[in-house]
C-alpha cells in the first residue's frame, strides 16, 4: 500500500540519496500506470502469503508459501553482487535502500516465517538456508 502512489507515477520514486532522484527517476523507474490490485499484509497471491517488509522501500513486501517454504522477496536480499564474480547474499545497497535499518529488520521478519527457498529479485535462487542463518547472525551483530 505504502508504494502505490509511486508505483501509479503520481509521485517521484523515493530513496535516500540525490543520485537515485537525478538518475534513477529518469532512467530506472520504468513505466508506470492504475494497479490493479493494491496488497495488503496476509492477502493471498497465487497460494502465497503477502508480508509487509518495508526498507528497500517503504511498501516493500514478499510473498511467502508457507506449504513448502518459498519466499519471492524482491529486492530484500540479493544472491549475486555485480560486477563482482561469484555467488554472494546481500543487502540492497544503501543508495538504493529507503530505510536500510528497517530492511535489516525485515531481514529477520523472512528469516522468522522459516523459508526453506528464496527467490530474489537479483541472482539465482538460494536453498542453502545456513547460508541465510549466518546472514542473519552477521546483522544482528552489527545492526
Amino acid at each position: 500500500e505504502a508504494d502505490v502512489a509511486s508505483a501509479e507515477g503520481r509521485t517521484r520514486l523515493v530513496r535516500q540519496n540525490g543520485m537515485w532522484d537525478a538518475v534513477g527517476n529518469l532512467l530506472w523507474a520504468g513505466k508506470r500506470g492504475p494497479l490493479g490490485r493494491v496488497l495488503k499484509e496476509r492477502d493471498r497471491v497465487a497460494g502465497f502469503a503477502v508480508h509487509h517488509m518495508p526498507g528497500h522501500t517503504r511498501g516493500h513486501l514478499i510473498l511467502f508459501r508457507e506449504r513448502d517454504g518459498v519466499a519471492i522477496m524482491g529486492d530484500l536480499l540479493a544472491t549475486s553482487n555485480p560486477p563482482l564474480p561469484g555467488w554472494w547474499l546481500r543487502e540492497p545497497p544503501w543508495f538504493f535502500s529507503e530505510d536500510p535499518a528497517g530492511n535489516r529488520a525485515s531481514i529477520r521478519k523472512l528469516w522468522g516465517l522459516g523459508p526453506k527457498v528464496l527467490c530474489p529479485g537479483h541472482g539465482p535462487v538460494l536453498r542453502d538456508m545456513g547460508k541465510l542463518a549466518r546472514f542473519v547472525n552477521r546483522i544482528r551483530l552489527n545492526g
